[in-house]
């Protein structure tokens, strides 16, 4: 038996698949999302216009004939002073009255940016409004304020003004086509983030890529999903000739996987959870290996949740429950079925002990009487992670198959029902993948296996 410990590892190569697979939905947020910061980027972002002034400040030192670089470093270095200035209360208010637009001091702030050009003795000061006028008067007002404020309070500077403000004829922001860029990027990286995400969260089991992740042994049968609706559950009834050729393949895989040949085989079959498939794989690789011209006993060991009698229409009072009290009751229990070979013993009543029953010497002395009739023993057991009876049952098997629903089965369940298995050092033969999604060409099969499948049509 063969497992993996690092179940839950993140394959990049899968990561970037899944990526790919999921374009559409990259696409989808790209477009939505870009669509979306344009329409409010048009209908509730305001409309913005800049205006500028720009000065040219300097030390009086550098009035000299000769300018040496220390001066110029000074002038320079007084840039973010003037700017500080310009930014304080009592200029700010001076430049609001200045414009004549009855507008605040802090107005005037939250308008006005100021920065100093390409580590000259350039400054630049900046006015966003979204009337234009107003942007221009502004920026005219700073210019006039600014260059007196800052020889009043430095000693020894001056501050001219180079340009004035213009009012300007076209707005500044907001910028449809930047914002419609910003957006769609923020859309794809959302998508990317929203699959990663789900990549991380989703440990169902899928594929037979999932399933090594968990699991080195072998992949013995891939089961296709089948509509219970267009078709029966059990080999004799269903016309999907898929499902049918797929039990058929598990039953040759696992003839191929037991280790030596026996009078009798004992097969048991379980899974993680329920509602994986298990029982209806059971009953169908009963009634494959009995169409093989075996004789075939299935033992509806699951004595919880049995299913047995449902999927084949059977009754009877007595099961296995019953024989382990009364051994003498086993004609009784041994039931016919309509598909030739194969019979059924249910799970009888519902005891009190299921998994001391399982483990018990009895149903070990049942098994050897039941071996000497059949050619193999296929059994029915619970989901190992609900309860102990198929740990406590699989070292008295031959092989142990273990059933696990593509889309449905948790990479982490599985994880511990095969720890469960490894530590009852059952025989593993391998692993059983239901509700496969694949199409009729889709499954892997060859062009002679596509083309009895079209006879098949043809002959129906």
């Amino acid at each position: 038996m063969t497992r993996r410990n690092n179940g839950l590892e993140i394959d990049v190569k899968k990561l970037l698949r899944e990526y790919l697979k999921k374009w559409w939905l990259i696409l989808l947020f790209v477009i939505v999302t870009a669509a979306a910061v344009r329409l409010y980027t048009m209908f509730y972002v305001p409309v913005q216009y800049r205006a500028s002034v720009t000065l040219y400040v300097n030390n009086s030192k550098s009035q000299q004939d000769s300018i040496s670089s220390a001066n110029l470093t000074a002038s320079q270095q007084l840039v973010n002073t003037y700017i500080n200035i310009a930014s304080s209360n009592t200029v700010l208010e001076k430049v609001a009255e200045k414009t004549g637009l009855g507008c605040s001091a802090n107005y005037v702030y939250r308008a006005m940016t100021a920065q100093r050009v390409n580590e000259t003795e350039i400054l630049k000061f900046y006015v966003m409004d979204t009337n234009p006028e107003w942007a221009s008067a502004i920026a005219n007002a700073l210019a006039d304020v600014v260059p007196e404020e800052i020889e009043k309070i430095v000693e020894g500077s001056s501050a001219k003004v180079i340009d004035y403000a213009k009012v300007p004829s076209t707005k500044y922001s907001p910028s449809y086509r930047r914002n419609t860029q910003i957006g769609a990027v923020t859309g794809a990286l959302l998508a990317i983030f929203l699959i990663t995400l789900l990549y991380y969260l989703d440990t169902r089991i899928k594929n037979d890529d999932d399933l090594k992740e968990v699991f080195d042994g072998a992949v013995l049968g891939r089961i296709p999903n089948m509509k219970p609706e267009k078709t029966g559950f059990l080999m004799s009834e269903m016309d999907n000739f898929f499902a049918k050729e797929a039990y058929k393949t598990l039953r040759t895989n696992v003839s191929f996987s037991l280790e030596e040949e026996k009078s009798c085989e004992i097969i048991m079959i379980t899974s993680s959870t329920q509602e994986e498939g298990k029982s209806i794989t059971v009953a169908n690789l009963a009634i494959s290996y009995a169409q093989a011209e075996n004789k075939v006993l299935l033992l509806d060991c699951d004595l919880r949740k049995p299913q047995q009698a449902r999927l084949f229409g059977l009754k009877s009072p007595v099961g296995i429950s019953n024989l382990l009290i009364k051994p003498e009751l086993i004609e009784k229990a041994i039931l016919d079925t309509k598909i030739p070979g194969l019979s059924v013993i249910l799970s009888g009543d519902v005891p009190p002990n299921p998994s001391e029953l399982m483990g018990s010497s009895r149903l070990e002395k049942l098994l050897g009487q039941l071996k000497t009739e059949y050619d193999y023993i296929i059994i029915d057991t619970p989901p190992v992670n609900m309860v102990t009876d198929a740990v406590v049952l699989s070292p008295r098997c031959d092989g142990v198959l273990f059933v696990v629903q593509s889309g449905v089965s948790d990479k982490r369940a599985v994880s511990r029902g095969l720890e469960q298995l490894a530590y009852a050092k059952a025989n593993l033969l391998g692993m059983i993948l239901t509700r496969s999604d694949t199409g009729k060409r889709g499954y892997g099969y060859s062009e002679y296996q596509s083309n009895m499948y079209k006879a098949h049509e043809d002959n129906e």
